[in-house]
C-alpha cells in the first residue's frame, strides 16, 4: 500500500480502537468489519480533510490534485469515509431513527 493512505487507514483504525495490522485491507468490504459513532466519523472527517489540506503528497494520492483548497479537501475526505468509512453503530442508528420519527 501507499505511505500517505497507510497513515490514513492506521488514524480509522485508531479512532475504532483495532491495531492497523489486525485489519486485512485486501479483502472485500474490510471496512464492514468494525464500526464507529457518528460524533467518531464527523472527528474523522476534520482530520482528513486538514491532513488533505496540509500534505501536498496526501492530497496527490487521494484526490489526484496538488493545489491546496479545502473545498475540494473537504469534498475528497467525504467521498472517502462514503466509500470507505466504517460502519455505524447499531445504537447509533436506532437514535438516528427514533430522531428522526420524533421530528416527524
Amino acid at each position: 500500500m501507499n505511505k500517505e493512505l497507510d497513515i490514513i487507514l492506521k488514524e480509522m483504525c485508531d479512532r475504532v480502537g483495532v491495531a492497523f495490522e489486525d485489519v486485512d485491507f485486501q479483502e472485500h468490504n474490510w471496512f464492514t468489519k468494525h464500526r464507529w459513532t457518528i460524533h467518531q466519523e464527523e472527528d474523522f472527517l476534520k482530520w482528513l480533510t486538514n491532513h488533505l489540506y496540509e500534505n501536498k503528497e496526501a492530497r496527490s494520492v487521494i484526490l489526484r490534485i496538488t493545489s491546496k483548497n479545502k473545498k475540494l479537501c473537504k469534498q475528497g475526505a467525504q467521498a472517502f469515509i462514503f466509500n470507505y468509512g466504517w460502519s455505524y453503530k447499531e445504537s447509533e442508528l436506532t437514535e438516528t431513527t427514533e430522531t428522526i420519527e420524533e421530528k416527524n
